[in-house]
Formats: C-alpha cells, structure tokens, sequence
C-alpha cells in the first residue's frame, strides 16, 4: 500500500506541475481536450475503437483519445490500482497534449470508477480540477462534481422500456430512443451528444474512411482481467475474400511479452485500407486463436483480442467442428420481427428470439457443437455459457475435415440497415484452432471517404 500511495502522490505531483498551456486549435475549430474512457463490467477499451474512430475523423489527433483497461470483475477490491491507473493515463494525456484538463467518460461500471476517481476523500478535489467535462454513460447516477452529461439508453437493462430512466441531479440528462445498455456507449447518436458536450459543436462526420496504407494495433489480453497474454505471438496475416490466407508467412509479426494490467501490446502494423486481414495469436500448448476483422477503414489503434480461457476451454476441442464467436459492441436483438438482427452462418440463422432476446444484451455469440454429435439443433443453446453476462451461443456444427466445404460463410444484417455484411472464414478444426469474428461497430452505410 505504501508502495502505491508513493506511486498515486507522485503522479498527482506532476499534474499539479504541468503548464495549463492552451492547446493550439486550428482557426475556427472547435475547443478540444484529450479524451480518456473507462470501461464497464466484462468490457475492454476495444469498447471505444469506434468513437475513437469517429473523434479522430472530426479532427481530433489519434494520440489524444486514450483508454483504461482493468479487471472489472476485481475493481473493488482492486479499486487503488484502477484509480493509480487513471491518473497515469491523465498525466500521459496532459503531457502529451499541453492542455490542463481532459474530458472523461465511463460506461456502466465504469461510471463507478470514474466517480470514486472523483470523489475520493484524499485526492478527489484535485482529481475534479482535471476534468473539464464527464460523461456518465448509463450507469449510477451520483453527481460527481464536475461538468456532466449522463446519457442513458432508452432500452434498460433487461429490456423493459416501461422501467422508467434515472436522471442525475445537476447533470444534463439526455436519453437515446430505442437504444440498450451497449450501444448507448459506441453508437453515433450517443458520439453526436458526447461531440457537442465536449466542444459546443455537432460533428461534421461519423466515420471517415482512407485509402491506401494505414496502421493497426492493439492489446492482446486475458479477458476480463485484461492482463496481457504472455508469452504470445501476434501475427497478422493478408487474406482474400474468402478470408484464406494469401502468403506463407504473416505481413508482421510481435511478440507479446508483457503480461501485466494493461500490459499486452503489440503493433503497429501497416495494411492497406479496404482489405481483408487475419490476426492469428499463438501461445505454447494452446490452442490458436484466429481473429478476422472487416476490412479496416482507416488507422485503428485500439483492437483487442480478448481471450477467455476459461470459456475457451469450455467451448473448443469439439473435434470435427468449428468454434466460432461472433463480437460486435451492439447488442444482438434476435427478438425485434423484421427489424432483428440477422445473424447466420451459411445462410442457417442462429441468433433466433430464444437465444438472442434484448433482455440478454448479448455482445459476443459463440457459435459451437453444444452436444458434441455432429449436428445442428436450432433453437438449442449452450447452458454454461448462456448463462454469462453478455454471451449468448447455439448448437451450430460447422462441419471440418474431408468432406467439409473449406470455409464458412457468416453474414450479419443489423437491425434498421439493409445492407448484409459477411466474414468469410476457414473451416478451422475446434480440436486445435478457433475462430473470432470481429464486426464493427459502426454499419457500412455511415462510412464516407474522407476529403482531402
């Protein structure tokens, strides 16, 4: 304890020393500050990739958009180290950036931390004199003492619209139609609030897209720990539309050897815009995991490879099939008629009413042979892991080996969008190798180039 408080005492020292420079705005634009997000419960800050995305494309300098990654499921107990941890992030962003305060924001548990961050007895006042403005997204609805926007989601956890929504005294309250407890915190309605709270202003953009090289990089982490996975080694690899690799070797490869919270780092590396890329982690003894991502649409430094394994235990080495999750930070509403999300592999929908209903805020689907027999029972979900927050999951056998078709095909329509997006993937064998599909967050239709 000793040891942390010495650490927290000499961070806040140096905050108090930096300069309250003004930070230099192009002419016209609008005010902004770095900007620093503290995640939820099971959450990551792969959570904020698409706002990040969304600031950067509304002028904001990549390295002014940082995030806090800690293990939700002990931030209690663990509560000195998460704080000691945002006050480093703030002193890199200050330092990096010259200003004097930076805008915050925490989603769901994270709205905890952050306020505690805030009003801690001892060092809560000059924590509050760094913050220009908060934003509390959906979460408790204490009043922190600063400059506040709480933002709820119109579609509570659990999914009752008639459960009536907090407000917080001295806040502006603001609540998103239609929306739940997730996408209330990635969405670009809830970024054209944040963007106006923050700089007076609407954004011009939602996401810009580039051509030609851009980089990528990200954290490879035990989840939700978010401990780095190491030793591990993190290879990306250039693949066709079918997602089948296109070279004997990976275009890049790191070697993660850091394994502390917020340690697992890798990259950059450089791709091309538009294209199809695979993310293969490998470790000693484990089996392989197998990342695909849509095709990248401009630079993206906050990608996660998030690994379970637990739950990857579990749900792998089912030989003769394919383990596949499915991750989008927007929940999967299987149970809106028409305006549901379509999830299917092979044309065979599998986020039906039963396993994907709103009142599961399901964020990540797993896809595997629940009852190990070789077939596909629809409607049959796995009783272990659908029983997480979250997660949900479907007796899917996606068949490997002689015989089998050599890739799968997985499409995903989002709920109010008419365009189908599809990953297209090796059928890799459960038994040595699986499989994660990592689709935006944001839908293809708000994507514009950017003009140069």
């Amino acid at each position: 304890m000793r040891r942390r408080t010495t650490a927290l005492l000499a961070v806040l020292t140096l905050l108090t020393a930096l300069p309250a420079a003004g930070l230099a705005q192009d002419a016209g634009a609008p005010e902004r500050r770095p900007v620093l997000f503290v995640h939820g419960f099971s959450g990551s800050g792969g959570q904020f990739a698409a706002q990040k995305l969304r600031f950067v494309s509304n002028g904001y300098p990549e390295s002014w958009i940082d995030v806090v990654d800690y293990n939700s499921a002990a931030n209690i107990a663990n509560s000195d180290v998460v704080e000691a941890a945002i006050d480093a992030k703030v002193a890199e962003l200050l330092a990096e950036t010259g200003a004097d305060k930076v805008d915050l924001l925490g989603h769901s548990q994270g709205t905890f931390v952050s306020r505690n961050w805030m009003t801690d007895p001892v060092w809560g006042a000059a924590r509050r004199a760094l913050v220009a403005h908060y934003v509390n997204i959906d979460g408790q609805a204490e009043n922190p003492g600063v400059d506040t926007l709480a933002l709820w989601a119109g579609v509570p956890i659990g999914g009752s619209t008639d459960e009536p929504r907090p407000t917080m005294a001295g806040a502006k309250n603001v609540t998103i139609p239609g929306q739940p407890h997730v996408e209330v915190a990635t969405s670009r309605a809830a970024f054209e609030e944040v963007h106006r709270f923050f700089t007076g202003v609407a954004p011009k953009h939602g996401v810009t897209s580039v051509e030609g090289p851009v980089r990528i990089a990200g954290k490879a982490v035990a989840f939700p720990a978010n401990t780095g996975l190491a030793p591990s080694t993190v290879a990306v690899w250039p693949v066709d539309e079918r997602g089948v690799r296109l070279s004997s070797a990976p275009t890049a490869t790191f070697q993660v050897t850091d394994g502390s919270q917020g340690g697992g780092d890798w990259g950059p590396a450089t791709v091309e815009a538009g294209r199809r890329y695979e993310i293969s982690l490998s470790r000693p003894s484990l089996p392989t995991r197998h990342f695909y991502f849509e095709p990248f649409v401009r630079d993206d430094l906050t990608l996660r490879l998030n690994v379970s394994d637990p739950i990857g235990t579990y749900a792998g080495n089912r030989p003769g099939t394919m383990t596949v999750t499915s991750i989008r930070n927007k929940e999967l509403r299987g149970d809106q008629g028409e305006a549901r999300d379509v999830l299917a592999v092979d044309g065979v929908e599998v986020c039906t009413p039963a396993l994907c209903p709103t009142s599961k805020n399901v964020s990540a689907f797993y896809a595997l042979d629940v009852d190990r027999d070789g077939r596909t029972t629809p409607g049959l979900g796995d009783p272990v892991i659908s029983r997480l927050a979250f997660l949900s999951s479907a007796d899917v056998a996606v068949t490997t080996g002689a015989g089998s078709p050599e890739t799968a095909r997985w499409t995903l329509r989002s709920r109010g969008s008419a365009t189908e997006r599809a990953l297209e993937v090796p059928r890799w064998d459960s038994a040595t190798d699986v499989v994660s599909l990592q689709w935006h967050d944001f839908e293809p239709d708000e994507v514009v180039p950017l003009q140069r």
